[in-house]
């Protein structure tokens, strides 16, 4: 078996300095992926004599092809760096949450045929550059690590359905102007954000939106809202009188509780405990019984 480091000199690219991707199999590609973590025996056996890939942990491998088409090594302990740069092209679903990962992480490292990308939970730090994400991803989750600087959400690639990036350091404003089309949920919750919040322009599909623990400030206009089912505004800065009113008949939970907002509204008996007002100057009122008859 061929090792990441006996890989010959004609795999080489001299004009880069870097091993030529192209000229790499698919076992050499998964060496070189796992090379930064502390230790692989879960994964591979060996480092030094690692198991044909198909036989990997957590490994798919398309029978006819030999080509890798899934990696799923959530909770298995990994410590250290991954090397994503050289996931095999092939990879549509990747999850390597619940471990420990650390370094950076640029979106634009994922292979091209990537539809899943889970990385919650880990170690990772820096700044992340959404508009590197790739046209193809369907859900992408990297909340729960240690990332900083601002996200711009205006360019995400219009297949994405998922994206969270909650528990991070991110911090500035947010536009919430141009998500994509099919988005159905967005996770932006407990980070350093700030700035107003525009939620007149979401797209239909948005099913649940999660913007709590942050700095948000300003008034909050819930009059435009798709047919969402769950809106999460609590403990943020947002003010001033809301027009509860016009709320769609698919919000099945509402929580403005630790918040400046103020206003009323009507619920029945089977959503009064969806709906948090708690530390708010929001007033909930319960909907009188229908007359039967």
């Amino acid at each position: 078996m061929i090792s990441v480091l006996q890989i010959p000199v004609c795999g080489v690219d001299p004009a880069l300095g870097r091993l030529d991707y192209s000229s790499l199999s698919q076992q050499a590609l998964m060496e070189m992926l796992i090379e930064g973590l502390e230790a692989v025996g879960k994964i591979c056996g060996s480092r030094e004599e690692p198991k044909e890939v198909e036989d990997w942990e957590g490994v798919d491998v398309e029978d006819t092809t030999g080509d890798v088409t899934k990696i799923d090594w959530e909770s298995m302990g990994l410590k250290g760096l991954l090397d994503v740069q050289w996931m095999p092209a092939t990879v549509r679903y990747f999850d390597a949450s619940v471990n420990d990962i650390i370094g950076s992480f640029n979106p634009s490292d994922l292979p091209a045929s990537i539809e899943t990308a889970l990385l919650y939970i880990n170690s990772l730090t820096g700044p992340i550059d959404l508009r590197n994400l790739l046209e193809g991803i369907q859900k992408f989750d990297i909340s729960h690590n240690q990332l900083s600087g601002s996200i711009d959400l205006r360019h995400l690639p219009q297949s994405t359905q998922k994206l969270a990036l909650n528990d991070n350091s991110f911090t500035g404003s947010v536009c919430l102007k141009n998500l994509p089309n099919g988005l159905e949920v967005l996770n932006i919750a407990q980070n350093d954000l700030s700035g107003s919040m525009d939620l007149t322009n979401l797209p239909a599909s948005l099913k649940k939106l999660y913007l709590h623990e942050n700095r948000f400030a300003g008034e909050v206009n819930l009059q435009q809202l798709p047919t969402i089912k769950s809106i999460s505004l609590s403990d943020n800065a947002f003010s001033g009188s809301t027009d509860f009113s016009r709320l769609p008949e698919s919000v099945e939970y509402l929580d403005v509780s630790n918040t400046l907002l103020s206003g009323e509204m009507t619920l029945d008996d089977s959503l009064w405990g969806g709906f948090d007002v708690n530390n708010s100057s929001v007033i909930k009122n319960q909907m009188p019984p229908r007359e039967v008859g």
